[in-house]
């Protein structure tokens, strides 16, 4: 989480629900005053409909449609910097616990002065939060959009290609001719050693998709994850031509699960072409029965070509509910004395 948080501005917060002092059940959030920037981590640009032409919450409903943001602002968003948002601690699936915590939760949301409380991104694992958050407020669940994972069943790549038709396998193995032809080299290579690198395509990446390459804040971030993770956590794929890097994936592991975390492409590199699917999931087969890996998680976006690849679709929710606020004194006219 601290990889990302600065999202969310200085405000983020961990919400826990303990006996005593022992924590029960935990989740992160921010107090928003006003909407944010991106409509794809806006709870109302999300619930009100606005975020359907990003791909979220399509179908609706959109129970906050023809609400003013001043109806919600000041809220408090319940949303884990990284997506994956779901209550954790000892008793993160008990329905009785998870009552009192939301009950807990949207009291101190009212005292802090929130017109509305969010939910975003919510993982199956949040399904009964969910539940009693639904339950207590009347809130719709909506259904937001849907997560890539890939399950790793097979022993070694040949297990992982025969989960293909035999046109796809074809397609798979056309693809691994044609960069071992232009020798493009894929394999591991120690973070340490590539971060300069990784910086420069990761600025080509946001740059090639209509942001502002910031060289200086991605040399933070490749920094964060060499102080924040031991090496045994990490596993950097690589696609490099004639000795230069043109493609790279980054994973983080979690238990027996991989997240690809990082990604960027050399795109004036033509041997680039075929790298990304090379680094991200044809290189990792082969590595993740030997590493013990059961599920890798390639996160939102770009579903057709994760699904052709071996992923299935995990789907994500969002519910929010508005705050009882007490009602605003009415002015009182120049001259007209308030009623003792």
């Amino acid at each position: 989480m601290r990889l990302t948080i600065d999202r969310f501005g200085n405000g983020y917060h961990t919400f826990a629900w303990c006996d005593g002092s022992r924590p029960l059940v935990a989740v992160g959030g921010t107090l928003l005053s006003a909407p944010m920037s991106s409509r794809r981590v806006d709870p109302y640009a999300v619930l009100s409909g606005r975020s359907v032409d990003a791909g979220l919450a399509v179908d609706g409903p959109h129970p906050w449609s023809g609400l003013d943001t001043a109806d919600v602002f000041p809220g408090l968003m319940v949303m884990h910097p990284h997506y994956d948002t779901r209550p954790i601690g000892p008793r993160a699936s008990d329905p009785a616990t998870l009552d009192g915590f939301v009950d807990a939760l949207l009291s101190w949301a009212g005292d802090h002065g929130c017109r509305a409380v969010s939910l975003l991104y919510q993982t199956v694992a949040a399904t009964p939060l969910l539940t009693s958050f639904a339950a207590i407020t009347g809130a719709a669940v909506v259904p937001l959009s849907t997560s890539c994972v890939l399950d790793v069943d097979w022993t070694d790549v040949d297990g992982y290609l025969s989960r293909f038709s035999y046109k796809r396998r074809t397609a798979i193995r056309r693809e691994l001719r044609w960069l071992a032809e232009r020798g493009v080299r894929i394999a591991e290579e120690d973070l340490d050693g590539v971060g300069p690198e990784l910086v420069g395509l990761r600025c080509a990446l946001v740059a090639r998709y209509g942001g502002n390459p910031d060289r200086a804040k991605e040399e933070r971030l490749v920094h964060q994850v060499r102080e924040t993770f031991h090496p045994s956590e990490l596993c950097l794929v690589t696609a490099r031509a004639a000795g230069r890097l043109v493609n790279f994936m980054l994973f983080i592991r979690e238990g027996d699960e991989w997240s690809a975390f990082l990604t960027g492409t050399d795109y004036d590199s033509d041997a680039a072409r075929f790298a990304y699917f090379a680094t991200g999931f044809y290189h990792p087969a082969a590595l993740v029965p030997a590493a013990g890996i059961r599920r890798i998680h390639y996160g939102f976006g770009s579903w057709e070509a994760k699904r052709q690849r071996g992923c299935r679709s995990e789907p994500v929710w969002a519910a929010g509910a508005r705050l009882a606020v007490a009602p605003r004194p009415s002015p009182v006219p120049k001259g007209v004395a308030p009623n003792a």
